[in-house]
């Protein structure tokens, strides 16, 4: 787990595949709903904690500004990415 960048050339995803949903990537990478790890990986096939999902679908609704905290057991501040999770 690092700082994460945008990126829409992951090294870890094979985009001559159609099966590796490199569109949908490529897709939500643009509209910075995921994005790479700082080492330039995706992170293709590793699996997705929920955290994960939360992030995204905040991201998705334009990362709305939030005046309430509802903490979580298993979010630290070294999860990544801490501030998205915590706002959504």
């Amino acid at each position: 787990a690092g700082k994460l960048v945008t990126n829409t050339a992951y090294p870890d995803v094979n985009y001559d595949d159609y099966g590796t949903h490199s569109p949908e990537i490529t897709y939500l990478t643009n509209l910075g709903i995921v994005k790479g790890y700082a080492d330039g990986t995706f992170g293709y096939g590793a699996p997705l904690a929920r955290v994960d999902y939360i992030v995204w679908l905040y991201r998705a609704a334009g990362s709305p500004a939030v005046d309430s905290q509802a903490p979580f057991s298993d979010v630290t501040a070294t999860t990544v990415p801490n501030k998205d999770f915590r706002d959504a």
